[in-house]
């Protein structure tokens, strides 16, 4: 499978992932309007019932998203350099935990 089929599957199911969030949405904000005239009170229960949806469909997004960085990432670096990017990962993570320091540079101390 080549990466643009590969990254054209992934893309098409994002699409139908958005299109069903979307859906959920809409339905949630015809319930609103029409609940409107019930009060805040309507609305507030409608949000209590779609955040965890909500929730779950942002989760599902970025494990896609991830999925995809993660396999173009693999794709982009050649077979024969692979164990030196892996080696060299490896040992920044060693010596980052030698030295109290997180993958961003800040120290344990510091967060």
């Amino acid at each position: 499978m080549s990466v643009t089929t590969m990254f054209q599957d992934q893309v098409q199911k994002t699409r139908g992932f958005v299109d069903r969030v979307k859906d959920v949405y809409s339905r949630a904000y015809d319930k609103a309007l029409q609940t409107g005239k019930g009060g805040l009170a309507g609305a507030t229960r409608i949000g209590a019932a779609l955040e965890p949806k909500v929730r779950h469909s942002i989760d599902s997004a970025h494990h896609i998203f991830d999925s995809i960085n993660q396999s173009l990432a693999d794709k982009a670096i050649p077979e024969c350099r692979r164990s030196n990017v892996e080696s060299a990962r490896l040992e920044e993570k060693s010596y980052a935990a030698r030295h109290g320091v997180n993958d961003a540079g800040a120290s344990r101390r510091d967060i």
